[in-house]
Order: C-alpha cells, then sequence, then structure tokens
C-alpha cells in the first residue's frame, strides 16, 4: 500500500514537471536522495514505470550524483536522462556525460561516454562528428581489454563509414564485429551480420551476400529473434534486384513487407516499396512500378524521410509523366525533387556529391521554367478556346433564337395581315355594350361621338396625349373618359392612344413606300410617339412583332408582288 502510495506521489510529481517542462530539485522527493544506487538501477531497469515517473528517478539519480560528487554515476544518470529526453536535447546530455567522463579519469567509462555522444551525432546525421567521436572512443580503448566496448565502437565506425560510401572500408570491420558477436548469440551479431550483407550489396559481391542473408536467417531462427528475418529478406529483395531477378526480388521485398511494418522500421519499409518499383520497372512494367514510387513519395510527404538512394524515385517519376506528357505532374515531381535535393544536400552532405543524378539541380530548375512557361501558355490557350466556345455557343443560341423569333414573328405577320384584309375592324367601331354605366345617356353618347371625331381626324397623333388632355378634348373629366374607353374600347386610357398610333403607322407603311424607309424612331416620332421605345413597345403589344420585321416583312411581301405584275 505504502509502495503505491509513494509511486502516484512519484506520477502527480511528473505531471507537475511536464507542465513546467524542466525537472528542478524541489521537484525531487528528499526520500528518493537516500536510496543506493543500485536502486535507481533497478527502478530505471523496470518495465512498471511511466515514462514520466522513471524521468523523476532520473533525476533524483543525478542529483544524488552531485550532491555527493559522484562523477562516475553522473554519467550513468546523464545517459538515463538522454533516452528519456527529446531528440534535440539528446546532444546537450551527451556532452554532460563525457564531462562528467572524464572526471573520472576511467578510460572505459570515458570511451563509453564517446561512444554515446558519437551515436547521437550519427543520429543527428552529422556523420563526420560521429566519427570523431567514435574514433576517439577507439583510441581510448586501445590499451584496454574491455573487447565488447571496443567491438561496439568498431561497429560504429563502420556504420559511419558505409554512410560515407567507404564500403571497401567498412566490409572488414563489419566481418570483425561478425565474428566477435557471434559469440555472444544475441541481437548485436544479427545486426552485424545484416549489415555485413548490406556491405557486400555496395560493394557488388552479390553472391557473397546471398549466403550472410541466408545465414541470417537461420541464425535468427536458431537464437529466436524471429523479428530479424524480414530484414534479411529485405536484403535478399535488394539484393536479388542488383542481379537483375527482378520477379524474385519483388516476390522478397513483399515477402519482407509486414513484419518491417510491425517493426516500425520507416526506412526499409520506404525501401521496400523503392525496389519493388524499381523492379516492376526494370520489367517494363511502369504503371505498377509508379504505383509504389508514389508510395515513396508518401513518406517524404508524410515523414520527411528520403535517403540518397532514394532519390532516383522521383527521377522515375518525372521521366514516367514526361513519357504521358503529363506536364502538371511531371513540374510536380521536379518540385518533390527539388524539396528532396534541398534535404539530401543537409543530412547527406558527405554523400551528395557522390550521387549519381540523371538530372541535376540546374537541368531540373530549366526543365521546371520551360514546363511552366508551357502550362502558362497552355492556360492562355485553353482560355482562348473557352472564350471562344462560349462565343459559338452564344452565336449558336442567338441564331437559334432568332430562328424561332423569326418563325414565330411570320406567324404572327400572316394573322395579322390577314386580320387586316379581312372585314374591317377599325377603332371606330364600339364594341358591344357590356351593360349599362353609372354615367348619364346624353353625356356618354356625346362623348361617344367625339371620340368617333377624334378617330376620323387623327387627333391621337397630337404628342403628349394624356387622359387630362383627353378630357379637354372630350369637354368631360378624366374619370367619366376613362370609364367610357374602357366600357367601349376595352382599354387603359394609354393603350387607346398607342393602339390608334400603331394602326395608322401601319396603314402609313402599307400606303406610302417612303415611310418604309423611315427610321424606327422617325416613323415614331410621325405618329405621335415622343421616345422610341415608347413606339416600338407599343408596336410589339399591338401585332405580336417588332416593328423593324414587320416593315422587313411588309417589303419583302410588296417586292414579290411587283415581280409577279
Amino acid at each position: 500500500m505504502i509502495v503505491k502510495n509513494y509511486l502516484a506521489l512519484l506520477s502527480i510529481i511528473a505531471v507537475f514537471a511536464q507542465a513546467s517542462g524542466q525537472l528542478t530539485r524541489k521537484d525531487i522527493p528528499d526520500s528518493l536522495l537516500i536510496k543506493e544506487y543500485s536502486y535507481f538501477i533497478e527502478q530505471l531497469e523496470s518495465d512498471d514505470h511511466d515514462e514520466q515517473t522513471a524521468r523523476i528517478y532520473s533525476a533524483a539519480y543525478l542529483a544524488k550524483a552531485k550532491s555527493e560528487g559522484n562523477w562516475k554515476e553522473m554519467v550513468n544518470a546523464y545517459k538515463s536522462i538522454l533516452h528519456q529526453s527529446p531528440k534535440e536535447m539528446h546532444l546537450a546530455y551527451a556532452d554532460s556525460m563525457v564531462y562528467a567522463a572524464r572526471h573520472t579519469s576511467d578510460n572505459l567509462i570515458t570511451a563509453s561516454a564517446f561512444l554515446t555522444k558519437g551515436i547521437v551525432y550519427y543520429n543527428l546525421k552529422q556523420q563526420n562528428n560521429a566519427l570523431d567521436n567514435f574514433l576517439i572512443g577507439d583510441g581510448l580503448l586501445a590499451k584496454k581489454n574491455d573487447t565488447y566496448l571496443a567491438h561496439k565502437v568498431k561497429f560504429n565506425i563502420a556504420k559511419v563509414k558505409y554512410f560515407l560510401g567507404f564500403y571497401v572500408e567498412a566490409l572488414p570491420l563489419f566481418k570483425e564485429c561478425v565474428a566477435y558477436f557471434k559469440n555472444r548469440e544475441d541481437e548485436s551479431y544479427l545486426v552485424s551480420l545484416h549489415h555485413l550483407g548490406l556491405c557486400y550489396i555496395k560493394t557488388k559481391k552479390y553472391d557473397l551476400c546471398t549466403v550472410t542473408n541466408s545465414l541470417g536467417v537461420k541464425e535468427a531462427f536458431r537464437i529466436d529473434i524471429p523479428e530479424a528475418i524480414p530484414h534479411f529478406i529485405h536484403s535478399e529483395g535488394i539484393n536479388q534486384f542488383h542481379k537483375k531477378n527482378y520477379g524474385i526480388a519483388i516476390m522478397k521485398l513483399k515477402q519482407s513487407l509486414p513484419g518491417i511494418i510491425r517493426s516500425k522500421d520507416v526506412a526499409n519499409e520506404t525501401l521496400a516499396y523503392f525496389y519493388i518499383g524499381k523492379s516492376y520497372w526494370g520489367l517494363r512494367q511502369y504503371s505498377k512500378a509508379v504505383s509504389y514510387f508514389q508510395e515513396v513519395d508518401k513518406a517524404f510527404e508524410n515523414k520527411n524521410f528520403i535517403q540518397p538512394d532514394l532519390r532516383e524515385n522521383y527521377e522515375h517519376l518525372i521521366d514516367y509523366y514526361k513519357s504521358k506528357e503529363d506536364l502538371r505532374t511531371q513540374l510536380y515531381y521536379i518540385d518533390k525533387l527539388l524539396a528532396a535535393d534541398r534535404l539530401l544536400d543537409k543530412n547527406y552532405k558527405y554523400l551528395s556529391g557522390k550521387i549519381y543524378k540523371e538530372y541535376n539541380t540546374q537541368e531540373l530548375l530549366k526543365s521546371k521554367k520551360d514546363i511552366e512557361i508551357s502550362l502558362q501558355k497552355e492556360k492562355e490557350r485553353n482560355a482562348i478556346a473557352i472564350g471562344v466556345i462560349i462565343l459559338l455557343s452564344l452565336l449558336v443560341i442567338y441564331l437559334t433564337y432568332k430562328y424561332f423569333e423569326n418563325r414565330f414573328y411570320k406567324r404572327k405577320y400572316k394573322e395579322f395581315m390577314a386580320r387586316k384584309n379581312g372585314p374591317k375592324d377599325s377603332q371606330s367601331r364600339f364594341i358591344k355594350s357590356r351593360g349599362p354605366l353609372d354615367i348619364k345617356e346624353e353625356v356618354v353618347n356625346t362623348i361617344r361621338s367625339k371620340m368617333e371625331v377624334f378617330e376620323e381626324e387623327h387627333g391621337y397623333l397630337e404628342k403628349g396625349l394624356k387622359q387630362e388632355k383627353l378630357a379637354i378634348i372630350f369637354e368631360s373629366n378624366p374619370k367619366y373618359i376613362s370609364k367610357i374607353i374602357k366600357h367601349y374600347r376595352n382599354k387603359k386610357s394609354n393603350d387607346y392612344i398607342n393602339d390608334l398610333r400603331i394602326d395608322y403607322a401601319i396603314e402609313l407603311l402599307r400606303r406610302e413606300k417612303k415611310y418604309r424607309n423611315y427610321t424606327i424612331q422617325s416613323l415614331g416620332d410621325e405618329v405621335g410617339f415622343t421616345r422610341t421605345q415608347h413606339f416600338t413597345r407599343a408596336f410589339y403589344a399591338k401585332t405580336g412583332m417588332a416593328a423593324s420585321f414587320f416593315i422587313k416583312q411588309l417589303k419583302a411581301e410588296l417586292k414579290e408582288k411587283e415581280k409577279a405584275e
């Protein structure tokens, strides 16, 4: 119960420490500082604590070592804190380790500290610094008999040399590590064996790589570390690609993928996609290859992962979409390759000069500019094409509209002229009464008589006629005039005037040629309209067609008659 309460207290302290971002002396319970160093080592090696509680133990471990001036234990505490800290803090804690180790005057401890610092530099992709620290560690171990630590340093020196492209120099170092770690029968043996196989690929000793990978699978089974097996199968897949056995390469790499993915090994997962893609490319199955190259692009896009081998991935994608004349996708992958080059130059500057580049930066920038110019021209051409299509569409719509309008107007013209040429239906004839008006009969009769005179003498041609003016002409009030016109003409006063004018205009057009040559404005003015739009609107309301069409059709009809005569 006491232990549970104590661990709960540590968890609470850890939460507050995480919130503040840094552990201080006051965050550490005094009861921890009286514990033995073995207690801290035991707790930190236990799997029973969460990350934050482990940080409390590490901080207490360091605080105790500092208070007692115990440099050796400080080294161990700093190493523990390093493994629990964010990546950006690793180098600071590694420096503290080395500083404390130097004060121990113990070459083994100091060498181990330099080994840790070298690994930190390696993970930060600062390979020259990593190699410098590994070599210092190696020098410190030269007069000591700690063969295990010496071979750990040797292995890391080999890794850096491999990374920097010095494969011939790395090869004997990996062989020594394999020979030494073989007797330990643990993960270090299998890791050394795996790296030896990769080094054989780089030195083009493909048959030796196959032998090494087969041994790796066999040994992983024997010492019961099955999670190492996919890595050897993966290595053999890449080896088979280099031997141009593309079908076998694809099979091996696909076989390795589930285990690689389970181990969350992003680098080898991405390499598997790349070499599967390259194998399909070698088989000229380009569309299949591209689907795997795009998986490599996803790793770069989502996880910012790229390494020198993978640069070629984008060159293949650029070539593929160039062959498809897909400028936009080609430009997209040119941009991605330029971004990949920037990251490679930053993280792999020692190797970047050794990478074979089908497309160098200047060529890529030129291609990018050429494609952008082509796309801009294509955009302009498309804009023009779209504009032309829109204009043609509008023209078709307009012509279609005019065609049906013309047919409609022709029908209206025939109907209208049939009425005009039929029994007279003049404005002077009153429509049949629809019942009595509430106006005295003698007043109605007087106004009707004056209306007939008004129509016969073309009084409606006077401009500016309104209901009030009609009332003066008919010597009555506007209300009576409006009612009588509505009752006997079935129209409003304005429509009554407009229809009379339009009928007169039509008579002028039919009777005299000169009016047929008038402009619409002049014709409207001739029959009493003050504005052209009032005339055209009234003409359409009366006839169901435009005045211009009526005149054109009338001219054509009269011309045909003249020819016939």
